[in-house]
């Protein structure tokens, strides 16, 4: 993410090829953490993890959620943003339909992080286990 004149853009890299392009107005409005909760779980993140074996083999392959707990945000701002989804063969993120775009939400926070929990073990699934 950076600040490029008027403009938060962020964008989303793998492999070299750009599949992701935000715009969101630079402090275009101001916001409330209550606001940014209306519209996504800022509370709980869900992760996908995958740690490679030294030999390049997938050694973990899961998703996980874990906790944001003691927020204090030092800063929200709305705004209409833009999303751009460009195809890529490893993230076919562009198959995904957009519906609709709402608002787009720039914010700073400090927070802690409590211990998380394994929701799907893949790795564990392929092998037979629970």
């Amino acid at each position: 993410m950076e600040v490029r004149g008027e403009l938060i853009v962020g964008t989303v890299t793998r492999n070299g090829i750009t599949f992701l392009t935000t715009t969101l107005p630079y402090k275009s409005k101001p916001a409330t953490l209550a606001d940014l909760c209306s519209r996504v779980n800022l509370v709980t993140g869900l992760y996908l993890k995958v740690l490679p074996h030294i030999d390049a083999t997938t050694a973990v392959r899961q998703i996980t959620t874990r906790d944001f707990v003691d927020i204090e945000m030092a800063g929200c701002w709305a705004g209409q943003s833009t999303t751009e989804i460009r195809p890529h063969a490893h993230v076919p993120l562009f198959r995904l339909p957009v519906l609709e775009h709402l608002e787009g939400y720039y914010w700073r926070a400090d927070f802690s992080l409590v211990g998380g929990v394994v929701l799907h073990d893949f790795l564990k699934v392929a092998k037979g286990k629970p």
